[in-house]
């Protein structure tokens, strides 16, 4: 592989580069001593991973070009961009459920309860970070884009997303119930957690990633004041 471009990225580039490149020189040493699983494995890490770049690439794009797009071409991309398949991808690979299939479904782009995951965590992302994000000019967002598409108001933009992402848990609901028969529990928990955890983070308009701070007192009561059951 050739990183000699690397050079000329910003320092915070260098460190998410440098990550991923720690992470995939892992995944390939494992496959190195391990069965054809870990193949296999490798072979729908690295899909994961460029749906998730090329998600970013077209975001990159319309960002550069001024464009914004409408509510239902951001849903494509904010699916991918999001990242959502690739942790998935991630947190399921070395576990005893990475079987080709399993691993196929993950990756299947018409997997509704994937792709209804992704999209609650992408909107729920978006609502609470579209001030930040305004702030330094990174304006794409599912708020813009459906202001775009439908003229609504920014109030009235909010609560039609709140009402998408409440239809997808339903989506998701629906989907568990109907998969728990084929496939893993344990995967199918990963995957809706993955949601849980994006609306614990911007609950309430919140941004918990961008203002750590707001994660003090959940952490305190984690580890410090556990409930003893």
């Amino acid at each position: 592989r050739d990183i000699s471009y690397v050079a000329s990225l910003p320092v915070c580039y260098k460190a998410i580069f440098n990550a991923i490149v720690e992470l995939y020189d892992e995944i390939i040493e494992l496959s190195a001593v391990s069965d054809e699983k870990s193949n296999i494995v490798l072979q729908f890490v690295n899909e994961a991973l460029s749906r998730y770049i090329q998600g970013y690439m077209v975001e990159a794009k319309w960002y550069h070009e001024g464009f914004i797009p409408t509510y239902d071409e951001y849903k494509v991309i904010g699916a991918s961009s999001t990242g959502y398949q690739f942790l998935t991808t991630i947190f399921i690979a070395w576990g005893e459920f990475a079987t080709k299939e399993t691993l196929h479904w993950i990756s299947n782009s018409v997997s509704v309860m994937v792709h209804a995951s992704s999209l609650v965590a992408r909107f729920t992302n978006d609502l609470a970070s579209r001030k930040f994000e305004q702030q330094r000019e990174q304006g794409i967002s599912a708020v813009g884009c459906c202001i775009k598409q439908y003229g609504f108001s920014k109030d009235e933009a909010y609560e039609f997303i709140k009402k998408d992402i409440n239809n997808f848990w339903k989506d998701i609901n629906e989907e568990y119930l109907k998969l728990i028969e084929y496939i893993p529990r344990p995967l199918l928990d990963c995957i809706v957690n993955l949601a849980r955890i994006c609306g614990f983070l911007y609950a309430n308009y919140e941004d918990k990633v961008t203002n750590y701070a707001l994660l003090k007192d959940h952490i305190v009561a984690l580890l410090l004041n556990p409930v003893v059951v």
